[in-house]
């Protein structure tokens, strides 16, 4: 019996080892835990990524996860085509469809992620916009000309000596680099295990007074934030300093990236920055980085920063257990968006 049971457990192990190492096997295996419900499926996302980072239990309030409505009343002229670079504060929340945006006859939706198979030509008679969106959190990492021309023009592979090609593949066929990360996903990102993942998450925060080192808790208690944008010590945080230097080199940043889109037939370039929630939720004053850009920039760049009409109610604009803004929040900045491309001139 004992070698039964050894043995069992040795092909599960050797499965999980097998799947773990696989790309596809990793991908097939994510899109049908998170599709469906159930002890065996996961709930990591279903009440908010901080949620699931954390596992307090008291933040484990279910998400609304139907797609923001389309706004009624837009142009009936459709006369654009609409490119957006962005993230999950948009395709979470929005589909990837022209019927949100005013006056968009094509939307070509690109993640930062994409890798595209050829070069996009951007060869339509209509007037072409291409809008650039990021959280705040994320701007120094992504605004950046090299990084936005990945998602529409294939990056060739280094050219690497034939020892260094052999050592890389090598390597690859022993070890994949996320093995850890995905073997952890394979065995334990159930929801059968999250019951005991919040036991010992409420351990450690009653007795410990310890989080995740990936959320941080309100001063109220009834919101979690990410950690990198509270942190002062974090590239992303609204409470880390920042120098008008800075500032000015984000901008210098933002205008190649402008001139160069221009320059391939745009007839508007917009930047979106969508600020931290803690920067809305909390009073405590921040760096300002997004009103500092957009007063750098002003006269020079279309920028769209829904900051101030998210603070007007921002509790009804994001969610407690989540690093993103919920259905409302999202309604706003879309609406302002479409103020913009409703005045682009014909």
């Amino acid at each position: 019996m004992k070698k039964i049971v050894a043995l069992f457990v040795f092909i599960i192990c050797l499965l999980a080892l097998v799947l773990s190492s696989s790309d596809a096997g990793m991908r097939k295996l994510t899109k049908e835990r998170y599709a469906g419900t159930g002890i065996l499926h996961s709930d990591k996302y279903a009440f908010g990524d901080l949620y699931g980072l954390s596992y307090l239990p008291e933040f484990r309030i279910a998400k609304q996860e139907k797609f923001t409505e389309v706004p009624a009343g837009l142009p009936a002229e459709k006369d654009l085509d609409l490119y957006v670079v962005g993230d999950s504060y948009l395709y979470s929340y929005l589909d990837t469809v022209p019927d949100y945006y005013a006056r968009v006859n094509k939307l070509d939706f690109r993640r930062w992620e994409h890798v595209p198979v050829r070069a996009e030509g951007f060869t339509s008679g209509r007037k072409k916009v291409l809008l650039i969106e990021s959280v705040e959190r994320n701007i120094a990492n992504v605004i950046l000309l090299e990084r936005i021309r990945a998602v529409f023009e294939p990056t060739p592979p280094p050219v690497l000596p034939w020892w260094e090609q052999w050592n890389e593949t090598i390597k690859s066929a022993l070890y994949h680099p996320n093995l850890e990360a995905n073997l952890e996903f394979t065995l334990f990102n159930l929801a059968l295990f999250s019951p005991i993942k919040e036991l010992k998450a409420t351990w450690n925060d009653r007795v410990f007074g310890r989080l995740a080192h990936e959320v941080h808790r309100s001063k109220s208690g009834d919101h979690l934030y990410m950690h990198e944008t509270v942190d002062v010590h974090e590239k992303g945080s609204s409470y880390r300093e920042i120098s008008d230097d800075e500032v000015v080199g984000t901008l210098r940043k933002m205008e190649e990236i402008q001139a160069f889109y221009l320059s391939k037939g745009f007839d508007l370039v917009l930047f979106s920055f969508m600020p931290n929630p803690v920067s809305l939720l909390e009073a405590e004053k921040g760096n300002e980085f997004l009103s500092r850009i957009q007063v750098a920039g002003a006269g020079k760049l279309m920028i769209i920063d829904p900051s101030e009409r998210l603070k007007l109610n921002a509790s009804h604009y994001f969610y407690q257990s989540d690093s993103h803004w919920n259905q409302r929040g999202a309604r706003v900045w879309l609406d302002q968006l479409n103020e913009v491309l409703r005045s682009v001139q014909k």
